[in-house]
């Protein structure tokens, strides 16, 4: 078994810095600041362990984005009046000043290489909004990587709103693995899809036959996934959700029934007030008094929707802290929680899928006595019920994928978990209609 280092995690956040044509730092200075990092997470403050957020920021850019002026709260580099060179003394005084979800501290070599701590950068909560989806604004994000200590050990690095690398204590996964965007487990969830078609069609026949709207209203129905899986990551207490296509289907002990429709519903409103807005923002003249307070007026509505859907997720996510699994029909209908597979018979071939499209080529046998209750049960259920799609949520943050794939139970790991963010979206919003 392969045991890797934080020189190994400098190196991959490297190439993919040179991926995007980006003239990057040596290896010496990346290298000595994940050893920094690495070592910060396993010392301790106070009996506290040390956690913090940073971002690899040149002192010397713009302190904010002037293509972001119109917002009220953009970020803003804030330098410090001493900076302080960066070392495990100074790391340990300014981490509780970071926090992912508010501020970063901004860490950059001088002149002779030498780490510094110039500063700190605020505002930066809405990253964690828009993944959240409290917030439908993608905002450009500052420096040229961030890195956060995720735990003792744990090093997770992003550029942008892509996850690049994540050490953990002597394990390097990288997130390259993309099943959302085609394959068999996406052919599997988007048949929910049709039903938001179909309302959209009811108010907009015209927009919704465009091959463009159809696009969207997938990414939208499965970034609402995406973001409840995340949720249930961020709980840090393990969970499954079963996705099935027949919920009274034979090996499932429902402990607690429960109907709950209201995430499907949410995104309903969702896409329709979004696609008012796009419709009214292309036919008004802003100039107009009366055109801009209904815009005003379906820009409310939006942020409303957004907060139902948020809200719905958050619902359906504390479910998954029982004991069981959360058992969902395609239309992301709750059926039940504190679910119990009784499906009994071991699966003839399981296999780890390397791809999102999953070719014979690129799947991977492993030992199925190898995981845990959950993920085993998880493997019986979709092997007896091949339309079934399931996933499970490890205490330490571990998300996987399960479902069969012709005669193979296939499970994926370190998949992305977030909706991809180009350049264009994260400038502003991207309309759904017109």
């Amino acid at each position: 078994m392969d045991i890797s280092h934080p020189s190994d995690l400098a190196r991959e956040v490297l190439l993919a810095i040179r991926r995007r044509d980006i003239i990057a730092p040596s290896i010496r200075t990346v290298t000595t600041l994940f050893q920094l990092i690495y070592h910060a997470s396993i010392s301790r403050e106070e009996s506290e362990f040390i956690s913090f957020h940073m971002v690899f920021y040149d002192p010397a850019a713009p302190s904010s984005r002037q293509s972001e002026a119109y917002l009220r709260d953009p970020w803003q580099f804030i330098p410090l009046e001493n900076p302080e060179e960066m070392n495990l003394p100074n790391i340990s005084k300014l981490a509780l000043a970071s926090h992912p979800r508010s501020s970063a501290l901004a860490v950059y070599p001088n002149d002779e290489g030498t780490l510094f701590i110039w500063g700190l950068i605020d505002q930066l909560n809405r990253y964690e909004d828009f993944i959240r989806l409290e917030n439908s604004t993608a905002p450009h994000r500052p420096g040229l990587f961030e890195a956060r200590i995720v735990g003792p050990g744990n090093i997770l690095v992003t550029i942008g709103y892509e996850q690049i690398a994540e050490l953990k204590i002597d394990n390097l996964s990288l997130d390259t693995i993309d099943i959302f965007s085609k394959g068999p487990l996406l052919e599997k969830l988007v048949p929910g899809v049709s039903s938001l078609l179909g309302h959209l069609d009811a108010h907009f026949p015209q927009a919704v036959s465009t091959e463009e709207v159809e696009k969207k209203m997938c990414s939208l129905w499965v970034s609402a996934i995406q973001r409840l899986l995340f949720r249930i990551k961020g709980l840090k207490q393990g969970g499954a959700i079963l996705i099935a296509p027949d919920a009274a289907a034979e090996g499932l002990n429902t402990k607690y029934g429960l109907r709950y429709n209201r995430l499907s519903q949410a995104l309903v409103r969702y896409a329709v007030s979004r696609c008012r807005q796009d419709g009214a923002t292309n036919k008004m003249e802003l100039s107009d008094h009366e055109n801009r307070r209904k815009l005003a007026t379906l820009a409310s509505e939006c942020r409303e929707s957004e907060k139902e859907v948020e809200a719905a997720i958050w619902f359906i996510a504390l479910l998954t802290r029982i004991d069981g699994l959360v058992l969902m029909n395609k239309a992301l209908e709750v059926i039940g929680f504190g679910v119990e597979i009784t499906s009994a018979k071991e699966p003839l071939s399981v296999k780890k899928a390397l791809t999102g499209d999953v070719t014979k080529e690129t799947r991977k046998k492993f030992n199925y006595t190898y995981f845990g209750t959950r993920h085993r049960s998880m493997m019986r259920y979709c092997d007896v019920n091949p339309g079934s799609v399931g996933f499970v949520i490890s205490q330490d943050g571990d998300v996987r994928a399960i479902t069969k794939v012709d005669d193979d139970v296939c499970m994926w790991e370190n998949f992305r978990l977030l909706p991809e963010i180009t350049s264009k979206d994260a400038a502003g919003d991207a309309p759904i209609c017109g």
